[in-house]
C-alpha cells in the first residue's frame, strides 16, 4: 500500500481542474482519495495495511472520501 501525498486530481468531466489530493494506492488500484494532507500527520481516516488485507480477503472495497478521477 502506498500513500501519495500532494498529488493533483484532474477530472474535467466532473469540473475538477487541479485539486490537491492525497491518494492511497494498493495493488495498482486507487482505493481512496482525500483532500491533501488528510493522511500526512497520523494517517487518521485512512485504512491501515491490515485493514486493506482483511478487506481483500473478505471481498470488501474501501470507500473513497472524495471523487476519483477517470
Amino acid at each position: 500500500m502506498i500513500l501519495i501525498t500532494g498529488g493533483t486530481l484532474y477530472d474535467p468531466a466532473n469540473g475538477i481542474d487541479g485539486r490537491p489530493v492525497d491518494i492511497l494506492v494498493d495493488g495498482g488500484k486507487v482505493i481512496q482519495v482525500c483532500e491533501a494532507r488528510c493522511g500526512r500527520r497520523s494517517g487518521e481516516g485512512l485504512p491501515t495495511p491490515e485493514d486493506s488485507a482483511k478487506e481483500r480477503a473478505e471481498g470488501v472495497r474501501v470507500e473513497s472520501h472524495g471523487q476519483e478521477g477517470g
